[in-house]
């Protein structure tokens, strides 16, 4: 069955046909009605791709996803969030669409996703402390939910999801220091991630305000994103001599927390006596050895729902009062 076939039954013209299954306003309620009830009885079922061109709506939210080998089969915590998105956002008819990119040309990808018109939004995941991806997005009008806050000052207001995370690294300081612990060490993601820089300000003002306490720049490595380099950086810290080697560690991502373990457990040592490390994020249960501090958010399940929920709401026309949301973290002993 067709529009064709249709509008010829009800003498109508095909422009309204298709206007009145799209439900445009112009259309009388009662000629919309009369071509529903047509299209129902006599079995059609529009072509998406052509409703799609109709409406001027892809109907699928994008997210933009760098390359990086072996990383995202490791990242547990952000499949967790795509598929509790994928799965929300297909109650309300949208899809999700991850767009792969190389590292070094991400914001191509964002130029030709919007040029393409493939997307109606996107959420825009690891914000930068600069972020030239939002800037893009901004300069082109494209609705966008930042899962992350930014210090960019020429970004307009816009919708963003985050967690304090300079307060999860004074958290995890005082812990240290509350246990009589002095001496310090820092593995984190490169500084320019809003996040890491977050943290690592939380940690060390902290430290720092404690005045006895140390975080010297041998025990600080922030070059660690990945299982591998979380575990090359746990290593050298672990390597310093005497006085240097510090008592407690905290690991700004679960990723490189991943690899920090594994040297703690080459090493034989016990955590929460003969090292205390922190994690932030959310390890698989299998991986959390007994005594771990972790920095923990929110279910990445629950966040991912946050998320789409949003980006819905953004579509919708909500204020943007209610859609920049900041939640606490907590700290937990495993």
């Amino acid at each position: 069955m067709s529009l064709k076939q249709i509008a010829a039954e009800l003498k109508l013209s095909l422009t309204t046909v298709s206007r009145a299954l799209n439900d445009y306003p112009e259309v009388a309620e009662g000629t919309r009605l009369q071509v529903q009830a047509a299209a129902q009885r006599l079995g059609y079922r529009p072509n998406a791709t052509a409703r799609r061109l109709a409406l001027g709506k892809a109907e699928a939210v994008g997210m933009v996803l760098p390359i990086v080998p072996g990383q995202l089969a490791s990242d547990v915590q952000f499949l967790t969030v795509a598929a509790a998105m994928t799965e929300r956002l297909a109650r309300d008819g949208m899809d999700l669409l991850l767009v792969s990119a190389p590292q070094d040309h991400e914001l191509r990808a964002y130029e030709r996703a919007i040029a393409a018109r493939r997307v109606d939004a996107f959420v825009v995941a690891r914000t930068q402390v600069q972020d030239e991806r939002l800037q893009l997005l901004a300069r082109h009008g494209m609705p966008f939910v930042a899962y992350g806050r930014t210090e960019d000052s020429q970004l307009p207001a816009h919708a963003w999801l985050d967690f304090d995370n300079h307060s999860g690294g004074r958290q995890a300081a005082e812990h240290f220091l509350s246990s009589g612990l002095r001496r310090m060490g820092y593995v984190g993601a490169p500084p320019g991630y809003s996040f890491a820089a977050q943290r690592h300000a939380g940690f060390a003002a902290t430290v720092q305000a404690a005045g006895d306490a140390t975080l010297p720049p041998a025990a600080v490595r922030r070059d660690a994103f990945d299982a591998l380099s979380g575990y090359r950086a746990m290593q050298q810290l672990l390597a310093l001599p005497g006085a240097g080697r510090p008592q407690a560690v905290l690991v700004d991502n679960d990723l490189a927390g991943q690899g920090a373990l594994q040297a703690v457990k080459e090493q034989g040592l016990r955590l929460g006596q003969d090292l205390e490390l922190a994690v932030y994020g959310e390890l698989p249960p299998e991986a959390v050895p007994p005594g771990l501090l972790c920095v923990r958010q929110a279910d990445s399940a629950a966040t991912g729902v946050e998320l789409a929920e949003m980006v819905l709401d953004l579509l919708r026309g909500e204020p943007l009062q209610g859609l920049q949301r900041l939640h606490p973290p907590t700290l937990q002993r495993s």
